[in-house]
């Protein structure tokens, strides 16, 4: 397969019907929740695209370029509700597009930087974080053994950027004792749980309390 290209497959053929080339190193991609846009990170050029699948890949309707630092590699893209796209370098705080405005709306920090391991450092390369399947929260792994919980509802009421949104921190002194980081978070939206792994898996159930 062609280096840095997104492809197309009509799942009743083998045969790749659409090619979007020149994304740069290993572009990650991620469908909105309508299933009508996609959204494709350029790593060398640090710039999110936005491509309809009915026009794909000539149709790029958008592009907005990420500031951020050199050791941040941005791992995975989630897409919340009303349009905003949650970019994520493990183990550091996330990067939230508006992708209605097409900038960079805020980021969500509080995340302690996780500690280098031989043993799981690659895991972290599927992502550390999540969205609720409602869209209204995104959950995420922290160095300091605990998960984050960010309410992004903020951006959705402020009409504008936010420089920096707060988390709540969800702490497991047992697991923090034995040295378990969350460095891949997930969320199962059909069994409501949150299932984090590193050297252990851990599953947890969530209520929301009334």
């Amino acid at each position: 397969m062609t280096h840095g290209t997104v492809r197309a497959w009509d799942s009743r053929s083998d045969k790749c019907y659409a090619c979007l080339s020149n994304m740069g190193d290993s572009p990650i991609i991620a469908l909105d929740r309508s299933g009508t846009i996609l959204a494709v990170w350029h790593q060398n050029k640090s710039t999110v695209y936005l491509v309809p699948l009915e026009s794909f890949p000539i149709g790029v309707i958008g592009e907005i370029k990420v500031p951020k630092r050199p050791s941040e590699r941005i791992e995975k893209l989630v897409w919340a509700d009303k349009g905003l796209l949650i970019l994520d370098p493990p183990g550091h705080d996330k990067i939230v597009i508006d992708t209605i405005k097409l900038i960079v709306a805020g980021t969500l920090s509080g995340v302690t930087p996780f500690a280098i391991s031989s043993q799981s450092d690659d895991a972290a390369r599927s992502g550390s974080m999540d969205v609720t399947p409602d869209g209204y929260w995104c959950l995420s792994g922290s160095g300091d053994g605990s998960v984050l919980a960010w309410n992004l509802s903020t951006f959705f009421s402020s009409g504008g950027r936010i420089p920096s949104v707060q988390p709540i921190r969800i702490g497991n002194n047992e697991l923090v004792n034995r040295q378990v980081v969350p460095r891949i978070l997930t969320v199962n939206p059909k069994l409501g749980t949150v299932v984090t792994g590193d050297t252990e898996i851990v599953i947890s159930i969530y209520n929301k309390k009334e």
